[in-house]
């Protein structure tokens, strides 16, 4: 089932098409309940079944101008039934946590991509272009900059590419290469410095347990990378021989100088991962700010992000 919830200036409730929806006849229905009120300048609310049926419905309630947010409700759960259990206390309960098209996009196209199996490069790629479509069905360019300027925030993409993907899937044009091509050059300097610091522990292993002080396996983005990192964490002598460690550890082992301090190198690779990590961390924190509704968890994030603020600020002197 699918539920809409359109709330105006007068906070009115809206509730229709409750009955089962074909994933094809989605989007005509949401069509339908914009029109019940095209004036609406509140939230709007979509729970409905399935990640491409509500894409869909997400796309044509931007496309009529309205503000989108997704509330996630239990399993067999509608606003009707859940303010009959729980009262509209529970209702906003459910409202505050509330969030936007691009977290949608975040939370269940790329996560669900990267646990099916995609590489991280694969699912990033996959919601940059979900992200661009939905941008390319608004006509508003407030609403469009607005839309990709959040994007920008959430996967760290400069904005111009995604208005570039924008203007391409407008003219009917593939988006695939631009995508591709920003997520590529985004995975080179990942996985060169991870390639880096493996390196240089390999040629100065007196380094590895200062670097472990700061770094975890769960650090290294590259799959081969973390199996290689896990590899050597766990204090194994000589070169591990199965793949993809193996033949990763041998390459880099061979790419080593004598006259490089590769100590010196180990210690600021690891430095500059732990502000990548702590950067990360700062921009996931404050995506769940931009969302948060209730004022508790907004003081937690606020309160979360000056921490890392201030760890990135000693780490740069």
């Amino acid at each position: 089932k699918s539920e809409v919830v359109l709330e105006g200036k007068k906070d009115r409730l809206i509730k229709e098409m409750e009955k089962e929806m074909q994933e094809a006849s989605a989007a005509l229905q949401f069509e339908k309940a914009a029109r019940l009120n095209p004036k609406a300048e509140g939230q709007v609310y979509n729970v409905a079944t399935g990640r491409e049926a509500t894409m869909q419905s997400i796309g044509v309630l931007l496309a009529a101008g309205l503000e989108v947010l997704i509330v996630d409700l239990p399993a067999g759960e509608d606003p009707d039934t859940l303010v009959r259990a729980h009262g509209i206390a529970g209702w906003n309960e459910r409202r505050s946590a509330a969030y936007d098209p691009v977290e949608f996009v975040h939370r269940h196209i790329h996560r669900a991509a990267a646990a099916g199996g995609s590489s991280p490069g694969g699912a990033r790629e996959r919601s940059l272009q979900a992200v661009v479509g939905l941008a390319a069905g608004v006509s508003d360019p407030v609403r469009v900059k607005l839309l990709l300027e959040r994007a920008a925030e959430v996967f760290g993409v400069p904005e111009s590419v995604l208005a570039r993907g924008v203007a391409l899937r407008r003219q009917g044009q593939s988006i695939e290469s631009p995508m591709r091509a920003v997520v590529r050059e985004q995975q080179r300097g990942e996985l060169g410095l991870e390639r880096e610091l493996l390196r240089a522990v390999l040629n100065a292993p007196e380094a590895l347990m200062e670097v472990k002080q700061r770094l975890s396996p769960e650090d290294f983005q590259d799959p081969s990378c973390g199996t290689l990192a896990s590899w050597l964490w766990a204090g194994h002598g000589g070169l591990p021989e199965e793949p993809p460690a193996g033949p990763l550890a041998r390459e880099l082992a061979l790419g080593g100088q004598a006259a490089i301090d590769w100590g010196a190198e180990a210690r600021g690779a690891a430095h500059r991962m732990v502000l990548r990590r702590l950067k990360e961390r700062q921009r996931e924190r404050m995506n769940r700010l931009e969302a948060a509704t209730a004022q508790d968890e907004q003081t937690r994030l606020m309160h979360e992000i000056d921490e890392i603020a201030r760890q990135l600020h000693e780490l740069s002197k």
